[in-house]
Order: C-alpha cells, then sequence, then structure tokens
C-alpha cells in the first residue's frame, strides 16, 4: 500500500486565539481521504508580525529527549484578536529529520530541497514563510 506524505501549514487570524500558524506532518494510505499524523518532527516554531517577534514555541521534552519535539505545532497571540493582517504574519519552524526512518528521511529531504521555503541542512529542516 503506498503512503502519501503531506506537510500542511496555516497562518492567519484565528477568531478568538487571536493572530497565529501552526504546521503539521501527516500521511495517508492507498485509496483512503483520511490523513493521519505521522511523526514527531517538529521542534521550533517562531511567529513574527510586521517583522517583530511575537512568539517563539518549543515542544516540551519528553524523558531522554536533548529537545521536545511534536507532530502538529502551534502558536497564537489572544492579544492580537482584531484586525491582524495574514500578510504580515511570518514564520520559522524547524523541523528534526533524524527522527524518520532513513528512507523516508531521504525522499523528504529530496523534496523539501526543490522547494523555495525549505532549507535543509544535515538533520535539520527549516520552513520559512513570509518571514
Amino acid at each position: 500500500m503506498k503512503r502519501k506524505y503531506v506537510i500542511w501549514a496555516w497562518k492567519g487570524d484565528y477568531l478568538n486565539l487571536g493572530a497565529g500558524c501552526e504546521v503539521g506532518f501527516y500521511n495517508t494510505y492507498g485509496s483512503t481521504k483520511h490523513y493521519f499524523f505521522v511523526k514527531k518532527i517538529f521542534t521550533e516554531l517562531e511567529m513574527r508580525y510586521n517583522g517583530n517577534l511575537i512568539n517563539n514555541y518549543r515542544p516540551p521534552k519528553s524523558k531522554g529527549e536533548k529537545v521536545g519535539h511534536s507532530w502538529w505545532i502551534t502558536t497564537f497571540n489572544a492579544g492580537m484578536q482584531n484586525n491582524v493582517n495574514p500578510s504580515k504574519i511570518g514564520f520559522r519552524c524547524v523541523a528534526d529529520l533524524s527522527v524518520l526512518k532513513a528512507y523516508a528521511r531521504k525522499a523528504l529531504e529530496r523534496r523539501l530541497e526543490k522547494s523555495k521555503r525549505w532549507n535543509v541542512e544535515g538533520n535539520k529542516a527549516t520552513l520559512k514563510w513570509n518571514y
């Protein structure tokens, strides 16, 4: 059964949550249309608004981890509720590719290296969106 992997990212005004952004890593199997979370690969999410730092979130560490990991990483600012312009939101997200199996890591690296928004250095991949 063939797997399809996808990284989805969003940013904008999240109603009562305020300005925010999120990134998730998912896959689907065969003909199913439902996506499942894959692996906890994200280690940091930094959000800026109009160039100013708003939040820098790092997931809590689990026992034995050097850094925390999350499969779906988010950050919001509830103080920014009105007139949020999504085009002024920028973010940087860091992924730790070392947690993936070798074949999945290599396939993901090849895809990310084709993107203008991703930078891959060793086992670290960084996504920048209007940052």
